[in-house]
């Protein structure tokens, strides 16, 4: 185990500790963004769709 394997383990272990103190942020925003995600996919979609329709139609 060289330095550089130290040193990211290191960074691991903060990251894990900080991620669990801030735990529920991180899930509230988590669940923020697949919300976000959603509505931009379903707006994707619809315009998709008028596209669609506009050239068969």
């Amino acid at each position: 185990m060289g330095p550089v394997d130290i040193w990211a383990g290191e960074l691991t272990r903060l990251a894990k500790a900080e991620s669990q103190r801030h735990g529920e942020i991180v899930k509230t925003s988590n669940t923020r963004l697949e919300e976000l995600k959603g509505v931009a996919c379903e707006i994707i979609w619809r315009r998709f769709l008028q596209v669609i329709w506009r050239v068969v139609g």
